[in-house]
């Protein structure tokens, strides 16, 4: 039977994000609303064309506790972009107006998620279409945990950054031992921890 330890490190190391191979999907219209949303995956950098007429929604699948990342690439226009729950609800925004770029979410929840890409900055009859990309990517802080995880699952410290372990163990009791205390303070900081109804450790 696996000890308290383990089975908190094995859990800490399922909320850490997958990782698979990477690729480019293109837009396939009609992509206009969640049900014809073009599919894509974790890791796929998405990219299409838009203008003020066209709204393109693309979904992918996501696992409860997924540390998401979506980055838009720069562009020469205005493009806003959102990611969606199941459900169609709005769960962050990204726009030039605020010069945000880059979304980061914590999944909280298995199911079909949406990516909405929209602009609106042409002149009322000057639609020309505008190419768009985004990254589906992985929260960087949840990928060094992962890293984390796996060496004190395996038993086996030294391949680990000195100084990120010593980081953990300043935000946790700083005792000089690197301990699921650590990873759990750790994980507050960074916004990766998921209270309420998420994992708890006593």
């Amino acid at each position: 039977m696996a000890s308290p330890r383990s089975a908190a490190l094995s859990v800490l190391l399922i909320l850490c994000a997958t990782r698979v191979s990477a690729q480019t999907t293109r837009e396939q219209e009609p992509n206009d609303d969640a049900a014809t949303a073009t599919s894509a995956r974790m890791g796929d950098t998405i990219a299409g064309t838009v203008n003020p007429s066209d709204v393109d929604y693309y979904a992918v699948a996501l696992a409860a506790g997924t540390q998401l990342e979506l980055i838009a690439a720069p562009a020469q226009f205005c493009r806003d972009f959102a990611f969606l729950d199941p459900s169609g609800n709005r769960m962050a925004f990204g726009n030039c107006m605020d010069n945000i770029d880059t979304l980061r979410v914590t999944i909280p929840a298995t199911g079909r998620y949406l990516i909405r890409v929209t602009q609106f900055d042409d002149a009322p009859r000057d639609f020309p279409l505008r190419p768009y990309s985004l990254h589906i990517g992985t929260n960087p802080a949840a990928v060094d945990l992962d890293k984390v995880v796996k060496a004190l699952l395996g038993g086996d410290l030294a391949g680990l950054d000195a100084a990120f372990v010593r980081q953990l163990d300043r935000l946790g009791n700083g005792n000089g031992v690197l301990d699921v205390g650590d990873l759990r303070a750790y994980m507050r900081a960074q916004g990766l921890l998921v209270t309420g109804k998420g994992v708890a450790w006593n």
